[in-house]
């Protein structure tokens, strides 16, 4: 649930190329020289249950677990890009991995894991069509670990889609990006977090979102064992004048569900994420 938890923990790359109170027209990308400081931090909490099956359940509790097992997690975790000067059309940065510590609680037991992207120094470009590819990562990771930063990496822009033409207050749009809950044991959950943005002011030279948040399964992949929903709100800000987001929280209920062996699990629980830009 750690990486569920945490899922929410987005950067989200914008640019604003109508500086005008009425209308702005959002696009993907970064501005040239720029050094970005992204501060993120989530917190959870989440009941989870075994029911179903009497024999099963009677066997965990006589090894000493209390259901429903209590789980929290606080994840801290800080980036800094940095972009260079325009070169052929395109955008060089560097992304450096500042801090990233995990600490889980699960039935009263602490359990702290240190950074694993620790010293991780990642070159990367933004290409004229806006797509950010990762051409070298150094550091000390595993390579599983490099392979999945360079897919999460380069897939982060494909996942936010704005119109095509200028907003102006009371526009919204839809979104839906996937997300993948890894169990111990079993396949993955496959959900889909479907997301409403709604364009709230233009004040100020920032850019105000309300955001409605529901999660649902992936119905386009067969999971008959899996249940899962959620419901969330959340709000973000964007500075004009830098073409980047500022500001991002989002507070998710969700549920999730799973039978195996005539054993039901399932997670109730809250997660929490505020994050914080600042631009130089």
């Amino acid at each position: 649930m750690k990486q569920t938890l945490a899922a929410f923990a987005l950067a989200i790359l914008i640019t604003i190329n109508a500086f005008g109170q009425k209308e702005v027209l959002f696009k993907g990308v970064f501005l040239p020289e720029r050094t970005y400081v992204m501060k993120t931090s989530t917190t959870g909490a989440m009941d989870v249950d075994f029911k179903g099956d009497d024999q099963i359940v009677s066997q965990l509790k006589a090894g000493g677990m209390t259901l429903p097992i209590k789980v929290t997690t606080n994840q801290k975790m800080n980036i800094t890009t940095k972009t260079g000067a325009k070169t052929n059309n395109e955008i060089p940065l560097v992304i450096v991995y500042d801090e990233m510590t995990t600490t889980q609680v699960v039935a009263g037991k602490e359990n702290t894991k240190p950074n694993p992207f620790e010293n991780l120094k990642v070159d990367a470009r933004i290409k004229a069509d806006g797509k950010l590819v990762v051409d070298s990562i150094h550091g000390n990771a595993p390579p599983e670990l490099k392979q999945t930063m360079i897919l999460t990496m380069e897939s982060l822009q494909n996942q936010v889609k704005f119109p095509t033409k200028p907003m102006k207050p009371g526009d919204q749009f839809d979104q839906e990006v996937p997300l993948s809950i890894p169990l111990a044991g079993n396949q993955p959950i496959r959900l889909l977090v479907k997301t409403k943005y709604k364009l709230k002011s233009i004040k100020d030279g920032k850019a105000n979102f309300d955001l409605d948040q529901e999660l649902v399964l992936d119905f386009n992949i067969e999971q008959t064992n899996a249940t899962a929903s959620g419901k969330g709100t959340g709000q973000m800000t964007y500075d004009i004048k830098d073409s980047y987001m500022i500001a991002y929280s989002s507070d998710l209920d969700m549920s999730f569900g799973m039978t195996k062996d005539k054993l039901v699990i399932e997670a109730k629980g809250k997660t929490k994420t505020e994050q914080v830009i600042t631009i130089e």
